[in-house]
């Protein structure tokens, strides 16, 4: 029900993103803590690795939002015993699991997510840095 809200939102024309400097780290951290007891019901581990800060520049709401999604698909293809992992580094967060996937091969949805601190604060161009890898 909230991804239909969302969607609709989105196509609205008030639909805003408020990007600023953020640690991809905390918004792991604040996902895990939100899908633990989800985690411990179907019986998989839920983890955040991160070898110390990740800094990005996003809205820290909306990538909450994308990888809520992840993890709650992760969670649902990943068996009992599984686990599934949001990795984080410096402009770099993905989420990993040991399901089959979504056409029933192992697979590990990954989101790239956005743009180092570092390279605005050296004012580097800016380019879309989102989107799906495999």
């Amino acid at each position: 029900m909230h991804d239909l809200l969302d969607l609709a939102r989105m196509n609205r024309t008030d639909f805003s993103v408020h990007p600023s400097e953020i640690d991809l780290a905390e918004v792991a951290d604040d996902a895990v803590r939100r899908y633990v007891p989800q985690a411990e019901a179907f019986g998989v581990v839920l983890t955040a690795v991160s070898e110390g800060e990740a800094p990005a520049v996003a809205d820290a709401d909306r990538v909450l939002q994308v990888v809520s999604n992840l993890v709650e698909n992760a969670l649902r293809l990943t068996p009992a015993g599984g686990e599934v992992r949001i990795v984080t580094g410096p402009g770099v967060l993905r989420v990993e699991d040991t399901g089959a996937g979504a056409r029933g091969r192992r697979s590990r949805p990954r989101v790239r997510a956005l743009l180092p601190a570092r390279a605005v604060r050296a004012r580097a161009p800016v380019a879309p840095a989102s989107g799906w890898r495999s």
